[in-house]
């Protein structure tokens, strides 16, 4: 069983372009950097500016690609998870070559505290400008491997949970992904 699925072209250029104004009029918050991965010594590895949303303002534009991928997070892996609530959020990761942006090998989870384990997590690239850099990796088995299928906007992955992976530096223009993260039941 992969380590990840791909899936074309869930949404076009002026769905991207929708996507980006609405997320940008309904930003909640700025991402935390207090959750984000760090070094053994605390050190961040992330250099992203993150906007986050709630799931209602964005589900009429997300609904059918989240639900493309939870056919495969519930039927093909067999994973429990909880309903997308309106209240549930949904991440804007944005990538500028000003700052050389990047996120290193890092792995989602759910937070120590709460009572759910992360199934999954579904990137979508809704950049709109050309870039370069920005290269999407996991790592598996000793080897580093690229996922060249998410440089293209408009395609989505679903990443299996407990991978690590990395977006290296964006050396020109702007990369803009979108970060749904899946939960569930507790593992047992």
């Amino acid at each position: 069983m992969s380590i990840y699925y791909q899936f074309s072209n869930v949404l076009n250029k002026k769905q991207i372009k929708t996507l980006n104004k609405v997320i940008l009029n309904n930003v909640y918050k700025k991402g935390d950097a207090e959750k984000a991965a760090t070094t053994v010594d605390g050190r961040s590895l992330k250099n992203v500016d993150v906007s986050v949303v709630h799931w209602m303002k964005v589900k009429k534009y997300l609904e059918e690609p989240y639900q493309i991928a939870l056919y495969y997070i519930n039927h093909i892996y067999g994973y429990d998870t909880f309903e997308m609530n309106d209240f549930r959020h949904i991440n804007l990761n944005v990538y500028s070559a000003d700052n050389k942006s990047n996120y290193g090998y890092h792995m989602d989870h759910s937070q120590l505290n709460e009572n759910n384990d992360l199934k999954g997590t579904i990137l979508i690239n809704v950049s709109e400008d050309t870039y370069k850099g920005g290269e999407f990796y996991y790592w598996f088995n000793g080897q580093e491997i690229k996922i060249p299928f998410l440089d293209i906007p408009g395609n989505m992955i679903y990443l299996k949970p407990h991978i690590f992976h990395k977006v290296t530096p964006v050396t020109s223009g702007t990369r803009k992904t979108i970060s749904i993260f899946v939960s569930g039941p507790k593992w047992k």
